[in-house]
């Protein structure tokens, strides 16, 4: 038996409260809450890949907690369902980061189930690490997660979630808009053309029409123009924002 598998075992820990975790920073602890958000996974500073989730409990759910992943590819990382799921998270590092409490799910002995969330019956896990063991008398835990989360309202803001009109530049935002058509430019690289009807701000560009014919603005990303087809199955009205992701993100998404 190896080393990562002996230490990733779950005996010997109890199931703690997320209101509980700020009190255990530097030990090991084993949780279970809903996933209320999921970061997409991207590169480490290191040789690994990392994503974060947010989850909550009945215990804790004003602020959701982050859950640092790291594994060694994008394959071993949650696949996540969908945004309310159930996951079990099995002897991951309690830590502070500049004043908030956070966990760290380490691969070499920590581990992970997924299950669905309130609308599942199914009390198997759907994805799971590599060494995580599903044991029945957690299921009850299970049960009572989706019980709460029946009558649970998340707070929302609307306000998370800026219309295109309202974006600006050199920001990170929310959004929440229609994907019409996605496409490969380069080799890792896809376009998604997305929309919610508004127009986005002007682009105030500054250029000289005799440098237009050696040094022309980039005004199309995508390698070729879209086709016909495609160009008439998109709306009049509304700006169309074309949003850069790659390789990584797309094997991600198309996993579901």
């Amino acid at each position: 038996m190896s080393s990562r598998k002996r230490t990733g075992m779950r005996e010997g820990y109890e199931f703690m409260p997320i209101r509980d975790v700020g009190r255990s920073v530097g030990q090991k602890a084993k949780l279970i809450g809903v996933i209320l958000d999921f970061g997409f996974p991207k590169k480490s500073k290191g040789t690994d890949f990392c994503c974060c989730l947010r989850i909550i409990d009945e215990t804790h759910h004003q602020i959701s907690m982050a859950i640092n992943m790291f594994e060694e590819n994008v394959e071993r990382l949650p696949r996540l369902a969908a945004v309310g799921d159930v996951v079990v998270l099995c002897c991951v590092e309690v830590k502070s980061f500049k004043g908030e409490v956070n966990v760290t799910f380490n691969k070499r002995f920590s581990s992970f189930g997924l299950y669905k969330g309130k609308d599942g019956d199914d009390l198997d896990p759907y994805h799971v690490s590599s060494y995580f063991h599903h044991v029945r008398e957690d299921e009850s835990l299970i049960v009572k997660l989706r019980k709460w989360l029946m009558n649970f309202q998340p707070h929302e803001d609307s306000s998370n979630f800026p219309m295109l009109r309202e974006i600006k530049e050199e920001t990170s935002v929310n959004l929440a808009c229609k994907i019409l058509h996605f496409c490969e430019t380069a080799k890792d690289e896809w376009i998604i053309f997305s929309w919610d009807g508004t127009n986005t701000p002007s682009n105030v560009m500054c250029s000289k029409l005799e440098e237009e014919i050696n040094c022309p603005l980039p005004l199309q990303l995508e390698p070729l123009p879209l086709s016909r087809e495609v160009l008439c199955t998109l709306p009049v009205a509304g700006s169309i924002l074309r949003i850069m992701f790659d390789k990584v993100v797309v094997k991600i998404i198309c996993t579901f």
